[in-house]
């Protein structure tokens, strides 16, 4: 069967990977999947085990692509468990890109897709949301190793023929999603009373399919040279909002309740939960406009459609009502 050519696709296994290969596949294209674990390998491509941090030479991986979409990587760590968090992010973020952007060059792929952070800006907007041209701020061995995974592709772009694509990702949804959302909706399911009433925050969330409809566009329409995009779900909310409309989702009244968020951060901090309470209570919005304009794309799904399926592919428990 005729498709559009050969994309080969890290980190296959992995929250995004999962969502996006199969759309890959859908829109006839041909996927060269990698992860470390086979038990999770995607159907319907060819799937390779390997752990790229391990690999000093990836040409007979990337051998015979057209695009690299390159989605592998230690991911935000809430709670580290690691000596030296930022030698290991650097470790699994920041040696990969190379070694793929190095093999890709060599053996003629013409396009290459990173999976970048908004983090790289830092953790908040101030003012205003945030733009591609804002400053690099990055406040976290996670962002700091998306900035330098970042140089590197800006500077092999510069050197070779590679296009090359970084796409700045704010907080992630969709069907498999674990950390916060996946917290909160076992809370809203419960119905357990949460403190949340009086945060007043914005911030940008893109949900998985968004994120596959906007890779789907870059491989649809090469372009030369490099671009770095913004993609969200061009929709922020507040944290009530959030919990609301899962709580419409779910099919139920939402339980929130005000509470002086000062308090709230302090008893956050004395927990260990500082950082997770900072990601809920502050705001992090992102603009758009930029992809929108360049590329011609608009989020194909809202946030209450993305948000509805989600927790539709979730397993969450029972209700406490129902239970008594």
């Amino acid at each position: 069967m005729e498709t559009r050519g050969r994309v080969l696709v890290t980190g296959a296994t992995g929250f995004a990977g999962t969502n996006i290969v199969p759309m890959l596949i859908a829109a006839d294209w041909q996927v060269r999947a990698c992860g470390r674990e086979l038990r999770r390998a995607p159907p319907d491509c060819e799937f390779i085990t390997i752990d790229l941090a391990q690999e000093p030479n990836l040409d007979d991986l990337v051998t015979g692509s057209d695009a690299v979409l390159h989605l592998a990587g230690r991911a935000h760590v809430m709670r580290e468990s690691a000596g030296d968090p930022l030698a290991e992010y650097r470790r699994t973020n920041v040696v990969p890109t190379k070694r793929l952007l190095d093999a890709a060059a060599r053996n003629g792929v013409r396009q290459f897709i990173f999976a970048s952070s908004v983090k790289v800006h830092g953790e908040s907007s101030q003012h205003r949301p945030i733009r591609e041209t804002d400053p690099l701020n990055a406040e976290d061995p996670y962002g700091i190793s998306k900035v330098e995974a970042e140089t590197i592709i800006l500077e092999k772009t510069a050197s070779t023929s590679l296009s090359t694509s970084i796409l700045r990702l704010p907080l992630m949804y969709g069907s498999g999603v674990k950390g916060n959302i996946l917290r909160l909706a076992k809370l809203v399911r419960l119905g357990v009373p949460l403190p949340f009433a009086s945060i007043n925050n914005q911030r940008s969330m893109l949900n998985v399919d968004n994120l596959g409809s906007v890779i789907l566009a870059l491989l649809n329409r090469p372009m030369s040279g490099h671009r770095t995009f913004l993609v969200s779900d061009g929709h922020d909310v507040s944290t009530p909002e959030l919990l609301q409309s899962m709580a419409e989702a779910l099919g139920q009244q939402s339980r929130l309740f005000p509470f002086p968020p000062a308090f709230l951060r302090l008893a956050a901090r004395a927990t260990g939960r500082g950082a997770e309470f900072r990601r809920l209570s502050e705001s992090l919005q992102i603009d758009i406009g930029c992809i929108r304009e360049q590329l011609g794309w608009k989020p194909p799904f809202s946030l209450d459609e993305g948000i509805s399926k989600t927790l539709n592919a979730m397993v969450l428990p029972i209700q406490a009502s129902q239970t008594l």
